[in-house]
């Protein structure tokens, strides 16, 4: 984001340990398309990234103060590749038995939240 012009503000809370590779893989699959989003869309100048490590579960939330967009209209639309990364997004971390939540409207910027339970 950096190389983008997007001031990056990023931090950790919890006891920050190693999660089960596939659950690493989700979380870094999610913020490599997020950020992949907020380059080629959103025109923003600045993002925060955090990761929750609780005890039992993980929680990320990304966050930028870009253009944003209509989730509903991108997530439904037919008109393809649009939206693919977002339902990609939500498949991987529905396999983990996860949530993903997306909040972003025209003008207001975008949030990404997603919480994954631990064994």
């Amino acid at each position: 984001l950096r190389h983008a012009g997007v001031k990056v503000n990023f931090k950790t809370t919890g006891p920050v340990r190693r999660l089960p590779p596939p659950v690493e893989t989700c979380l870094f699959r999610v913020i490599q398309e997020s950020v992949n989003n907020i380059t080629r869309h959103a025109r923003a100048q600045s993002a925060k990234l955090s990761l929750r490590f609780q005890k039992k579960a993980v929680g990320l939330h990304i966050s930028d103060d870009g253009v944003g967009f209509d989730v509903e209209e991108a997530l439904t639309t037919k008109d393809r590749p649009r939206g693919l990364g977002l339902l990609g997004m939500k498949e991987r971390v529905a396999l983990m038995n996860g949530t993903l939540d997306i909040f972003s409207q025209p003008g207001s910027g975008t949030v990404v939240q997603v919480k994954i339970p631990l064994k």
